[in-house]
């Protein structure tokens, strides 16, 4: 007999006042506007008059116009290439900043195309002649960039060059794009970043990592007032100094205070490694994933030594693209070593003396007319890291901020700038980043992060970013660094991004998040598309949620990416929702994570209530469908010490619910879809770390239906089978269970399950053990992919197929 699915009692689809209303359209009339300037790529600077008939050239020219008219302004961009203007000293001021609040940025609506803004340009006076030809036959092209040809030869050179010390010093690396396709720094083992996913275009071979002597022990820096009762995560500490050094960007502090390895040896002989020593490892670059595949690493190459046991890479700076660190590394790939030039898509720039000139050599990835540039493909060079920053200015003290939602805020002593808009562009490629200086974890989570990307928003309300595409970031697209209040990203879309697409991250005095806050408070991204994110970073998401309030991601699609596809890093105030998504194949190079994970292990100062406290708002997931593929554990990942957060009305894929060391969480109302095909050990429900008094309370699993051909039913880890309700269990009833054997056989595990079975229980013993799972039903018979298909639809109010 065919399993029987209880219809009626899904939830149904989401009330409307679940939903965060649609971002306005960001582009009024032009009646609205009292002050116009136009900026077209056949504009000029020098002699335009910011008219439509006689443009500026540049988009930081129109807005400094702009700046002088009075408000509403709007800076129209006609359809094209904007490429950036480059003639400013390596590192100056070569990118566009709003001067004053109340300006749209956005592309003439009557254009067919989207203007396009580049963190870089095409090299000029390059003559590609073929000078050899590569083990499978394609021709290895050359051509002589000379700094005198142009601004943006000039800048290529100046990036390659800072790039080339990337072992002492932090830089951005520059990106090549021939016909609009990303190619690939030269390098071993050859592979494609965009398109292959570890272990594809890593050595896997035998390696020997190792740390070197200490750096210097790191201090450790502890607060004991406020603290947080009832939870394992109560008191705050943080890392200063020693191999915290690495990380630059937050002042050499980090919650974690350990080191990734110093040095490789590659072990010879081994498969797949032909013994090699290069010419040069200078501007090389080591990459691997962290040893527990938590994340990745990069790392500037120092030295190289040949010796009886294999080749030996000591590394400079590096590891710090991840905050855990550890002893070992797994895979690893070298990149921008001129003999690994071989392979099509593959690029190297040799400079000359003095840098004054290069020799660009590049393999195009095909003959045809769109990726050779001898024939109609063009070549940029992406050299900055930022096409746009948007800032609020210092105005002296802060000022004192009220309860609330902090609408009127000002933030460590910074002006903000009110209601800016980016609306109807392209974003293109801009410079990567994954060598240039990243921030450790400032509250507690696992992620280091650049505070950078190639549209950054930092002290700001009510702005916006609307109807954008970012493509081909070279680290994180798009970042809402520090106070940004009502901030929203809407309709838009992010592909191929170095790092994360979206990243919210504040800023915290140690504990203190909450007297002067400087921290993003009610952000939304709402109907955006995110695809192929993390080409080079691996700690990576759709959106990043960093030392921020009430973050809310709704009507949203995530695929393709490396880690997490929503991450919040911490508890810092809470109000979080995430609803109406989907969101799968996440996780896809790294293990034991989830598409939507949370950590909350440090107690932290905020506004989030009246007055400053560390407690937080509840939060939600609701509504959407979270596929787990490939290292994904749980498809809502609960993490150390998460707690006061519902799930509800969710399509879990491939994996079930979790709770460790956290509390106070309900799972509710949703469907839970093969779980024991997940890297998990197949559970409907697991907790873990639960201490009297710290974790496991309040928790509870109810009205749900669990889907497995597997026994395995619950897991409680902390349990005692000769006292099972001596640590905190969560609360089950109501719940649906389907299961692939005999019901009798279907397990619930007092402690971690073992062979022998000892700590088993069936579900009626369970039931009368514990004074658990009232009201719940047991079948062996799993249900047709057709009838969850139902179900899941009826959940979610979507319509049956024609």
């Amino acid at each position: 007999m065919a399993a029987s699915l209880n219809l009626s009692a899904c939830p149904g689809p989401a009330p409307a006042d679940r939903i965060q209303p649609a971002a306005p359209d960001a582009r009024p009339p032009r009646s609205q506007y009292a002050t116009e300037v136009f900026a077209s790529p056949e504009g000029s600077d020098a002699t335009g008059a910011g008219t439509m008939a006689n443009p500026f050239a540049t988009l930081q020219r129109a807005l400094d116009a702009a700046s002088y008219g009075p408000p509403p302004r709007a800076v129209w961009l006609r359809g094209g290439d904007f490429f950036a203007a480059v003639g400013a000293p390596f590192g100056g001021r070569a990118i566009a900043t709003p001067r004053n609040s109340d300006t749209t940025v956005a592309t003439w609506p009557a254009d067919a195309r989207q203007a396009v803004l580049w963190g870089g340009g095409p090299p000029e006076g390059l003559v590609w002649r073929p000078v050899g030809r590569t083990p499978g036959g394609s021709d290895v092209l050359a051509a002589t960039v000379e700094a005198a040809a142009g601004p943006h030869a000039a800048a290529l050179l100046r990036a390659v060059a800072a790039a080339a010390a990337v072992a002492d010093a932090p830089a951005p690396i520059p990106q090549l794009m021939v016909g609009g396709r990303r190619m690939v720094r030269a390098q071993f083992p050859n592979a494609n970043p965009e398109t292959d996913r570890f272990p594809l275009g890593y050595y896997s071979g035998p390696l020997h990592w190792q740390r070197e002597g200490p750096s210097g022990a790191s201090a450790e820096v502890k607060v004991t007032t406020p603290a947080r009762t009832g939870t394992e995560w109560g008191a705050y500490s943080m890392g200063r100094g020693g191999a915290l050094a690495r990380f630059e960007g937050s002042g050499e502090q980090c919650f974690w205070s350990s080191s990734p390895p110093a040095k490789v040896t590659v072990q010879s002989p081994a498969p797949g490694w032909t013994p090699r020593k290069w010419e040069s490892v200078t501007g090389g670059v080591a990459s691997a994933l962290h040893g527990a595949m938590w994340g990745g690493w990069s790392f500037g190459l120092a030295e190289q030594a040949a010796g009886s046991d294999g080749l030996t890479l000591g590394f400079g700076r590096g590891g710090f693209q991840e905050a855990r660190g550890w002893a070992s590394g797994r895979g690893l790939f070298v990149e921008n070593i001129q003999a690994e030039l071989d392979a099509p898509g593959e690029w190297f720039c040799s400079l000359g003396p003095g840098a004054a000139n290069a020799t660009l050599f590049l393999v195009p990835w095909s003959n045809s007319s769109s990726d050779d540039p001898r024939k109609d493909a063009q070549v940029v060079a992406a050299t900055l890291p930022n096409v746009l920053r948007v800032e609020g200015s210092a105005v002296g003290s802060a000022a004192a901020a009220p309860p609330g939602d902090g609408a009127s805020w000002s933030s460590s002593g910074r002006e903000l700038v009110r209601n800016f808009a980016l609306v109807n562009v392209t974003v293109g490629a801009t410079a990567a980043t994954y060598m240039h200086a990243y921030e450790g974890s400032m509250s507690g989570g696992d992620w280091s992060v650049h505070r950078g990307a190639a549209v950054v928003l930092d002290g700001v309300q009510d702005c916006r970013v609307d109807l954008c595409t970012f493509w081909r970031s070279g680290g994180n697209a798009l970042l809402l660094s520090g106070r940004n209040v009502r901030t929203v990203v809407s309709r838009t879309e992010v592909g191929y991004a170095g790092d994360s697409a979206i990243v919210i991250a504040g800023r915290a005095s140690l504990v203190d998040a909450g007297s002067q806050p400087d921290v993003p408070v009610n952000t939304t991204v709402d109907g955006c598309f995110v695809h192929d994110t993390g080409v080079y970073g691996k700690q990576t998401a759709a959106v990043a949620s960093i030392l921020a309030i009430g973050t809310t991601v709704q009507r949203s699609v995530a695929f393709e990416g490396p880690r997490q596809g929503v991450v919040f890093m911490d508890g810092l105030g809470g109000g979080h929702r995430v609803q109406s998504v989907s969101m799968w194949r996440q996780m896809l190079e790294t293990q034991d994570g989830g598409v939507v994970y949370q950590w909350d292990r440090l107690p932290i100062l905020s506004r989030s209530f009246q007055g400053v406290a560390v407690q937080h708002r509840e939060a939600v997931v609701q509504d959407s469908i979270l596929r787990c593929d490939a290292g994904c554990v749980w498809p809502v990942d609960w993490d150390d010490g998460s707690n006061g957060w519902t799930m509800q009305n969710v399509v879990s894929m491939y994996g079930g619910a979790k709770n460790f060391q956290g509390h106070s969480k309900t799972v509710t109302g949703s469907l839970l879809v093969y779980v024991n095909y997940a890297a998990a050990n197949g559970f409907c429900l697991i907790s873990d770390g639960a201490e009297p008094g710290l974790s496991g309370y309040n928790e509870t699993f109810a009205n749900n239906t669990c889907i497995s051909d597997g026994q395995a039913l619950i897991q409680y880890g902390a349990c005692k089978p000769s006292d099972p309700l001596s640590a905190p269990m969560t609360h089950t009833s109501g719940n649906q269970y389907f299961v692939g054997v005999d019901p009798d056989k279907a397990q619930v595990c007092c402690g971690r399950c073992n062979a022998q079975g000892t700590d088993h229980w069936s579900f009626s013993q369970y039931q009368n053990a514990t004074g658990r799972g009232a009201g719940s039903s047991l079948s062996g018979a799993v249900p047709k992919p057709a009838a969850i298909a139902q179900k899941a639809r009826a959940m979610l109010g979507l319509p049956s197929p024609a």
